[in-house]
Order: structure tokens, then sequence, then C-alpha cells
């Protein structure tokens, strides 16, 4: 049995309390001032403590690095967690913890901290609970109230608190504390007992706190500067009755007496954090539930703090207030613009009918309510003209589907906003209005909570849904039915359509504190909760039928390591499971399928002197893998050269430790361009120090595109006709390439497989056609070497946005950016112009897109008309200029054609169509990136001067092109891919020196700039073109930054600095790492 050990505290020389504040499922981090109060008034009381000195830390779990807490992550938290507790616990031998349950959304990481405590890391210790939700709802820490979930993972029937503190925690705390030390009270006897609920006890002399002191913070100053709000109270309590508010209910004492603290002392608590050195912030919110209701108070503040500006400065943050419609004059608002103050005023609904079931506004009687209902819309309109002549930034909160709310309530707020009563103009089309939109979540302790039934006619979903442990926990409390002809769906609908006409407004109006992401970011939260409401009531999963007469394969799709890069989720594979799944028909099998994508695991560098470590973590992720889905075949997508030692490490580790049985295929572009490479003669000679000689543990490899082989594979293994090798001394059977002509016979794509990195996925790549018509010489992706890339094939304009569709509404998906990664964006004029109708339509049917799109165009097929469209439907183009030398695009081959003299032309309209791109993107304002490569084989120091000429001549009335224009150079060094006619060629053509040839053979910390490592020409090195690109690159950065063009930063010129600076230091130890490599 678990119990509690009953320390003799009055023995004791210090009494150590670990303050801690849990995980929050939702809202932006701020730094909130109870426990600060709570310890500074402890400290203030030390005389109490009969010689024992009294040690406190604080952890703020929101700031340790911990993974999000939530299902799909609990393991990983759990042992992170688990670690980060021990190492308190040794640091800091804690006696007593105090975690404070601040709302419901802390509730269920509250409980997994404290059992984890209490049961796994310090049994002895005492655990004591407080917060807003501890007070409203008390019985949820006791042993039969707990969420269902803690009692499946820790001690059923048992609490870890022994002690909860409702409301106010000042007091109370002290007291618990002083009597413990004392020894004037006991801890329970078991963990089976309830944990002990102290007295309330109230501050009732605000005045009697001392001043804030903020280093209990102090370990968390660098989150501070990122997470820069901080709260703080001048006054507690509140006047009002709000049904929508915990205050309207009878369970918190505190909120029914109004106590203020004095104005002196509200001065100098700003003054205190305004005079901390390392605090720094940006805004204090004044959490007063009203901001001093009192007015005499109210004008004793503003003159105090105008007094202390005059004397000593404006303050370094911004003040922000909580203020009423109904107590707010116009005086408050000039003062609030001359002291710099963001008032947060609530107005809630523009519906009189809302107003009278929140019983917003106070009376003697209803008559006298109603009334005052009449002057509250009236004042609100006033209020908003004021702030638009102040240029004042108020910000209203506005709240949606509230209990209560029907059709026609939402017509009158409609009304309110949208009818043209000023100068035939709407109040959001002739004022600024900066509305702070939430929906209604149910928070217990309101009186709409608990009548939300009976007395709104509303549902509830989850009535208690703060104690279901899921990914959207804090969802489901917004899953409500206002009422029950008016459902959440139809909520939602109304609700959409009305912020996007605010939007839209307000957007004309150019006011700042609307935009496209913002909307994206509504846009969003409502298809999810639309998701998770069809989810309600939904019984388990339904158990796949299994057809005993088929076979049951088992497939497991691993994307390798990759040393260089962002972390893009490439297509290939849902490609290829998404045409296998679809076609289980035609194999017969039932087909399950699993994904590893090891740049989403946690695994340290795969380089010489991680080995050891990397070997033994990823054999056992996959020796767990096998154990728990047991494959059958393994397809491996070698993209690129990058990844071609890893691929044979994951091959080598499941052929020989982990599933000898599986067959292992590999795909991708890499095996395309050096198949050779697989040969087992080829292959590098320190796999042998680990793996049996000459062997190999590859059994397929496809080249090209892998959908139609692969399906083949798969078909026969399922009819036992698949023709194997005998044994691993065998080489790899090669499949003929066999490719999809009509991409349309590719069914639409299906991300399930995708969903278990759901939360790591932010980038995506996507397909709209494949091949390509030009041969620039240094792509390695070019017709060139991978003749199914000399074929250009499109998919339809439907199914190209039905995919982006899909993209758009995954609920579990939360992308940043999908890059459509054709080589050139639809190079077919018509093709382009209809996909943009396409997409412009979908977006006037559902809303702009969640994610940003990126496309990969040329300065050849690009029209100003294009740029003007991606404006338009906020896409990025990437453009490729590649160099402003007309010798250089001529050795790239950068434009089709013969090579003649009419070519030499063709170049100059390239240039000259460069700068009229680039007019019309700074005219346009658009966000568009040129692609730029320096040290390409056959450049020497005439190319270089010619390249600058073009970027810097003086042509535009004494300004040059970068000086006179915001220019997005994404700026690359050469990197000799395999692949690429200038890999194979450019020595011959320009006496270009590849140092590291086969360099992807190679496993080395530095190897990721092997392929950099090449002199570009019999005139000129590696070091020589750097510093003297170096000199062009910094000017860009300087006349960019002049231009206040925010592509260019500090940050990103250091690390162009340190790339080429990395670059030299790995060519001039390129002998020595060569002698390296042959050890």
């Amino acid at each position: 049995m678990i119990g509690n050990k009953k320390t003799e505290i009055n023995k004791l020389k210090s009494f150590k309390i670990l303050y801690i504040y849990p995980f929050e499922s939702f809202g932006k981090p701020s730094f909130l001032v109870n426990f600060l109060r709570i310890s500074n008034y402890l400290n203030s009381k030390k005389s109490s403590f009969n010689d024992v000195s009294i040690r406190e830390e604080y952890l703020d779990l929101r700031f340790e690095n911990l993974p999000k807490f939530i299902p799909e992550n609990q393991n990983l938290y759990r042992k992170k967690l688990n670690t980060l507790l021990c190492q308190t616990k040794k640091e800091f031998d804690f006696d007593l913890v105090a975690i404070s349950c601040y709302s419901s959304f802390n509730y269920i990481n509250t409980l997994e901290v404290a059992s984890m405590i209490k049961y796994e890391i310090a049994p002895e210790s005492i655990i004591v609970v407080g917060g807003v939700h501890a007070s409203m709802r008390p019985q949820d820490f006791q042993p039969r109230g707990l969420s269902g979930f803690i009692k499946k993972e820790y001690p059923k029937n048992a609490t870890p608190f022994d002690f909860l503190i409702q409301e106010e925690g000042e007091i109370a705390f002290f007291k618990l504390v002083r009597d413990l030390i004392n020894n004037k009270i006991s801890p329970r006897n078991n963990i089976y007992e309830e944990c002990i609920i102290r007295e309330r006890e109230l501050v009732n002399d605000l005045d009697d706190l001392p001043i804030i002191n903020p280093n209990l913070f102090k370990k968390y100053q660098e989150a501070l500067k990122i997470h820069d709000n901080f709260y703080l109270d001048f006054s507690r309590g509140c006047l009002f009755r709000c049904n929508l508010c915990p205050t309207s209910e009878d369970q918190m004492k505190s909120y029914k007496h109004v106590r203020y603290k004095s104005i002196e002392r509200c001065i100098k608590e700003l003054k205190v954090i305004r005079d901390t050195k390392w605090l720094k912030i940006k805004s204090v919110y004044i959490v007063d539930l009203t901001f001093l209701p009192k007015k005499s108070k109210r004008m004793q503040f503003y003159e105090k703090l105008n007094d202390l500006i005059s004397s000593e400065g404006p303050l370094p943050f911004n003040l922000y207030i909580n203020e009423r419609i109904d107590l707010c004059r116009d005086d408050d608002l000039v003062w609030y613009k001359q002291l710099n103050i963001i008032p947060l005023i609530g107005l809630e609904t523009g519906s009189k009918t809302m107003l009278w079931k929140m019983n917003k506004l106070m009376g003697e009687n209803d008559n006298q309510k109603r009334l005052r209902i009449e002057g509250y819309l009236k004042r609100a309109e006033q209020i908003i003209v004021k702030c638009n002549e102040l240029d004042l930034e108020a910000i209203f909160y506005y709240m949606m589907g509230v209990p209560g709310t029907n059709n026609e309530i939402f017509e009158e707020n409609k009304k309110f906003f949208l009818e043209p009563r000023f100068q035939g103009k709407s109040l959001i089309e002739k004022y600024d209005i900066n509305l702070s939109i939430s929906k209604y979540i149910a928070l217990c302790g309101s009186e709409i909570y608990t009548n939300a039934h009976k007395k709104y006619n509303a549902k509830i979903h989850y009535m208690e849904w703060w104690k279901h442990f899921h990914k959207y926990t804090h969802f489901l409390g917004a899953l409500v039915d206002p009422e029950v002809d008016y459902s959440l769906i139809d909520c939602l609908n109304h609700q959409y359509g009305f912020i996007k006409k605010l939007f839209k407004a307000q957007l004309r109006r150019k006011n700042m504190f609307y935009s496209i992401p913002k909307l994206l970011i509504q846009k969003r939260n409502f298809d999810l909760l639309k998701q998770l409401y069809k989810e309600i009531g939904a019984e388990e999963q339904e158990k796949k039928r299994m057809n005993p007469k088929k076979k049951s394969i088992k497939i497991l799709y691993i994307y390798p390591y990759e040393s260089v890069g962002k972390k893009f989720c490439l297509p290939g594979i849902a490609r290829i499971s998404t045409f296998i799944n679809s076609s289980r028909d035609i194999i017969n099998a039932n087909i399950e399928s699993e994904i590893l994508d090891l740049k989403y695991e946690q695994l340290p560098e795969y380089i010489p002197e991680n080995l050891s470590e990397y070997r033994k973590i990823l054999r056992k992720i996959l020796k767990n893998l096998n154990e728990n889905f047991k494959f059958d075949i393994v397809l491996i997508m070698n993209f690129d050269a990058f990844n071609y030692t890893n691929t044979l490490e994951i091959s080598n580790l499941i052929k020989h430790q982990v599933n000898p049985n599986a067959i292992i295929v590999v795909n991708g572009l890499h095996p395309t361009t050096c198949p050779e490479d697989f040969k087992i003669s080829n292959i590098p000679n320190y796999f042998s120090s680990k793996y049996p000689r000459k062997t190999t543990p590859i059994d397929f490899l496809i080249l090209e595109e892998a959908e139609l082989p692969f399906l083949n594979l798969i078909r026969k293994y399922a009819n036992n006709s698949l023709l194997i090798r005998q044994s691993i001394e065998e080489s790899s059977i090669m499949l003929d390439p066999m490719n999809i002509d009509d991409l349309d016979h590719l069914p639409t794509l299906n991300l399930e497989i995708f969903k278990k990195y759901a939360h790591k996925i932010q980038n995506f790549y996507l397909e709209f056609n494949r091949g390509c018509i030009y041969n620039c010489k240094y792509c390695s992706l070019s017709g060139y070497n991978i003749p199914c890339l000399g074929k250009l094939r499109f998919k339809s304009i439907k199914k190209s946005i039905e995919e982006l569709r899909i993209l758009n509404k995954k609920d579990w998906l939360d992308l940043q950016h999908v890059f459509i990664i054709d080589l050139v964006f639809y190079p077919n004029r018509k093709m382009r112009a209809q996909f943009f109708e396409a997409l412009e339509r979908m977006i006037e049917e559902e809303g702009p897109l969640s994610f940003q799109i990126y496309v990969m165009d040329r300065v050849d097929i690009c029209t100003p008309k294009d740029l003007e469209k991606y404006k338009q439907l906020n896409i990025i183009p990437h453009i490729g200029l590649e160099s402003g030398s007309k010798s250089m695009l001529w050795k790239m081959n950068k434009i089709l054609g013969k090579k003649n003299e009419n070519y030499k032309t063709r170049l100059d309209l390239f240039l000259e169509k460069t700068i009229i791109l680039v007019e019309k993107i700074n005219q346009l304002d658009l966000d568009a990136v040129f692609f730029y490569l320096l040290g390409v084989p056959g450049e020497n120091e005439e190319i270089i001067e010619e390249n600058f000429r073009f970027f810097f001549s003086p042509k535009y009335h004494g300004k040059s092109l970068m000086e006179k224009y915001k220019i997005n150079l994404s700026i690359s060094k050469y990197a000799a891919l395999p692949g690429s006619y200038f890999y194979d060629h450019s020595e011959e053509e320009f006496g270009t020196k590849i140092h590291f040839p086969q360099w992807w053979k190679y496993l080395h910390k530095y190897k990721k700039y092997f392929p950099t490592i090449v002199d570009p020409s019999s005139d000129l090195n590696l070091v020589d073109s750097l510093r003297k690109n170096h000199q062009f690159v910094k000017k860009i950065f300087h006349s960019q930054k002049k231009l206040k063009n925010n592509y260019y930063s500090p940050i990103k010129a250091f690390i162009q600095k340190q790339g080429e600076e990395k670059i030299i230091e790995v060519y001039e130890k390129r002998d020595l790492i060569k002698n390296e490599l042959l050890k």
C-alpha cells in the first residue's frame, strides 16, 4: 500500500516548498500573479516558523520543453516529466508541493503531476492544490471524483492530494505551512482518505499584502521574453453577476466582496515590474474582473500614473485592463489614450435578448434592467465612435454560441453590426472595431452552465469535459447546442458568415487587428469543432472485416534520416500507400500499413561519433514496431543521395537484427540515378564491420515511379508467386520501370498513415504534375538521367483542388506550408489559368486556406498577370532565376532551344523579363522568392563580375536593381548531386573539381558539406569563389536592409556566413578528411 509518511517537520532546519504550474490545454501562456502573492505573503511571515527557514522553488511545466500533454504523447510526456521531477527532487529535496489548478484547462495535468509525485517520485511529500477549478469543484480532487483517465494509470479509490485550498491562497497557505512546521496539523494517514479542505481565508485589506517581488519567476526570464504577458491585480471581487461568469453563482465568497488596493501600492507594483532588470515584458494585464469600478479610484490611478510618466518617462510595457460598456466614460477613453492603456471591453453581443439572458446589467427590477439594455448598445456605439476619434486601440469581447442563442438572437446581433444606419454604411464598415471573438465554453460555476438545459434549453454534450484526456480537451467544452432547435453546426455556420463579413469590412478599412491568418485560425477551429461534433456519441470504431480466405499483408513504409533540409512531409509514401490500399481487390489481400519517418523520431545525428547510440535506439524502435505490427514487407524511400547510407543502415538492421524474413524494397531518386550503388561490390566498406560481408539486405530495387511496380510485387506476394532471392549473398532484384501515364488514375491522396506524426507535420509536399520539359544542366531531376521525368504529365485541375481541400480540412493536421513540388508549376498556360480560377472559387465557397501555398515558377514562364493571381490567392512563388550572368545561364542551359545567336538574344530577354517581374512584385508587395546559385561549375571571375553588374549597375536614376527594389534571393551553394549533367561532365567541360566524388557513400560529421566542396572551374577554386561571392551577398544584405526588406535578417546573414566558413574549413581540411575516410 502506498501511503503518506508523516514527517516530524518541527525537527527540520528548513522547509522546502515546490510550486508547480501545470500544462494547460488552452490559451496563450501568461505569468500569473497567484504564486507570487502566496510566496511574498509567506515570506513576510517568517517569524511564525520557529527558526525553520523557508526555501522555495518554482516549476512551470509550460516552459520546461515537455511535449504537449495529449494521448498521442502520453508515454513520452510521462518519461520526460518523470526525469524532470526526479532531477528536481534530487537538486531540491522538497517537503511540500503546491500545484495551481488555475482553471479547468489545467485539471487533467494537475492530476497527472500530483499522481506521479505521490506514487512514483516522493510519496512522503505533502501535496496541496488550489486555484479557481479547485475552488469551484473540490469534489474533482477527492478519491471518487478524479478523472477516470487517472484511475486507469494510478491507484484506484485514492487521491494524491493531501490538502485543498479554496479561493484566495495567501492566508490559507501561510497558515497551512505554519501549522505543518509547528506540528499543529498532520497530513492524511493514507492516500485512500479524502484530501483535507482548508478553511477559506480572504484578504480583507489588500494593502496587507506585500509589494510584489517577482524573483520566484527569475529562472524563467528567457521564457518571459517570449511569453511576455504578466498578470497583476489591483482589486478583487466584482459588483456584477453576469450569468456567463463564475461570479454569478454563490460558490465564490471572494467574488462577492469588492476590495481595493491603495493606488499608491498599485503604482509601486508597476514600478517594480518596470525596474526589475531581468524582467523584460511587453504587456501587463490588470486582471481585476472590472478595472477599478469606483470612479474616485480610477481618477486617482490616472493622475498618479500620469505623474509617474511625466517625471520618469513612459512605462516600457502596455497596460491592459478589463472594462465594461456601462462603466466606461468618454474621459476614461481619453485617459486610456494618454496613458497608453488598452481597454478590453466586455461587449459580448449585439443582441438585446442575449444581454438579458446573460444578466449583463444590474437593476433593482426587470423593467430597470430592460431600460438599461436599451442604453447599453447605444453606449457601445458611442464608445466605438470615440475610440475611432481618439485612434485608441480598444478591444471588445464578443461571445458566440452561448446557451439560449437561437436564430432570432443571431439575426438581432447581426443587425447591430451590419445594419446600414451610418450614412448608408454599417457599424463595421464605418468604424474600426477590434472584436476578440470567442466560442462559448461550458466553464463550471456559472449560472448558465448550471441551468443550461433546464432554463436555456441548451445541451452541453460534455458536462465534465475537463475530465476527458483528449487531444482536443479544450474543444470538448465548446460542444454545446445553444438551443434544442439551434444546433452547434447552425451556430458555427451562421457565425462564420458574419465573421467573414466582419473581416472583409475591417480589412478594407486596413484595420491591422484583423488578418487573413487570423481568419484562417477561426476557420480551422470551426472545422475542428464540426468534426468533433460529428463524432459525439460514436462508439468504438468497427472492427475491420477480416476475410479468412484473403492473405493479410502488413507493409511498413520508412522514410530514412536525412542530413540536410527542412522537415517537409514528402508525398511519395502517401501516394504509394494510397495507391496500394485502393487496389485491395486487385491484390486480393487484406492490407495493413504503418509508417516510420525517422525525421520525426528522436534519434541522434547519424554520424560516426553517435553511430553506436544511433543503432541502439533505431534497433529498439524497429523491434517495437515488429513486435506490435509484425511487418511482412518494408518499402524504404531513398529519396536522394543524402539518404543513401541511412537506407543501407535501416535495411541491415531489419534484415540481420529485427526481422530476417521481411522483404525489403528500396525506391527513390537515388536508386533511380545510381542503381549501381546498390550492387554488393559497391556498398561502403564500413558496413562490413557490423553486418555480414559481401551481402546486401535489399531484396528489390524499384527505379523511377513506384506505384505500379510495387503493386505488382505485392500482388505476386499475395498469391505466393513472388520470386525472391535465395540468400543475402545474391544481388538485389531490379524491377523494370512502370510509370503512370495518366495521373488521374492515381487515387485521391489519403493521409491517415501520417496521423501518428500529426503534431509534428507542419510542411507538406504535394504534386500536381510529373516531369519537366527543360534540361537545366545543374538539375538532378531533369529528364537527362531519369526517363520518366522527361515526359510531362498533368493531374486534372479538379483532382489537384480536391487534394488541397483534403489538406485544408484534415482536423488533425495543422499545416503551415504546402509546397507544390512540380518542377515547374503548370507550364501549360491554359491549365494554369484554370487552376487559378478553381482555387479562387474554392476559397470563395469555403473560405481561405489554413496554410500557405508555395509553387516553383520560371522567369520565362511567369507573367505579371500570374503575379497578380499569386497575390490574390496568397501563393508564394519561388522563381528559378539562378544567376544574373548571361554566360552562366548559357552554361546552365537554362532556357529551351538550340545554342546559337538567337539563344543569346533570348537570354537577354530572360534577364529583362526578370526585371519586369521584380518591378511587378514590388508594385504588388508580393512575397516572392528567386532561386540563386553560386559556385556553379563553369563559374569564373568574369561570370561573378557579370552577375554583379546585373544586380548592382546604377541603371535606375543612380540606383541599382538591388538598391531600388526589394528582391528576395534564396541563395544556395552549388552541390554536386548525382544525376545531373554537370555532375557527369563539368570536369571535362570546365575543369571543375569535385573533391568528394561519391560523397554520399561516406559517414562523417561533415558529410553534408562534402557535395559543396567543388572548385567551379580551372580558373577559380572554391575558396576564391566563396570569398568573391561573399562580397556580392554582403552587398545584397546591406542594400536590402536599407529597403527594410524583412526577408533578410542578421540571423540569416550569420547563417549564410557561418555556412561559408564551414565549407572553407572542410575544403582546407579535405586531404586530412580523405585520409580519415580511407581508414
